[in-house]
């Protein structure tokens, strides 16, 4: 919960949050941190997701929504949270939000935290929750479908070699 820090050869610049000011970072606890394929710094705070801009040294605030995980995907990048995906398209410059499961059939979406998103296949992108097993992602379709459906306990990594095996590593339980 001590901001952002940025190091540039020898100088550390911290960023802190400063609730008079909206081009400040939204929330000193940070989430996440993705750069894209177009070098724009993503970061998910407690309070939203937000850019920095280099030139301003400043943040903008683009969603409330919280991330746990991010991947470049072909026109934006995805955004792994409490029960849902959310997509950033680079040229609308929006937000839409793809739930994993119905929104009101999850009585925990916690347990449904995407934690890992792992690239697969051609338009396909491994989904690891943090307690209901591991998705496909379809990025042409927007759906998702069980791959791995073990619930044993917390998800801590997901990995997928290049030859398409896949490991999972669970709290307490191993590799």
């Amino acid at each position: 919960k001590n901001g952002l820090n940025k190091y540039v050869q020898q100088e550390l610049k911290t960023f802190l949050h400063q609730p008079d000011n909206p081009a400040s970072i939204p929330h000193n606890q940070i989430h996440h941190i993705e750069e894209d394929s177009i070098g724009t710094i993503w970061l998910s705070t407690a309070n939203g997701i937000a850019t920095y801009n280099y030139q301003g040294d400043e943040f903008t605030l683009i969603s409330r929504n919280i991330a746990y995980s991010s991947i470049k995907v072909e026109g934006g990048i995805l955004f792994g949270g409490d029960n849902f995906i959310l997509r950033y398209d680079y040229r609308f410059k929006n937000i839409e939000r793809i739930y994993l499961m119905p929104e009101e059939s999850t009585k925990n979406p916690i347990a449904y935290r995407i934690q890992r998103l792992i690239p697969w296949k051609k338009n396909k992108v491994l989904v690891g929750t943090r307690q209901k097993g591991v998705y496909i992602y379809d990025t042409a379709t927007h759906s998702f479908t069980p791959f791995i459906t073990t619930h044993r306990s917390l998800l801590m990594s997901l990995y997928a070699t290049s030859n398409g095996q896949v490991y999972t590593s669970h709290y307490g339980s191993g590799l």
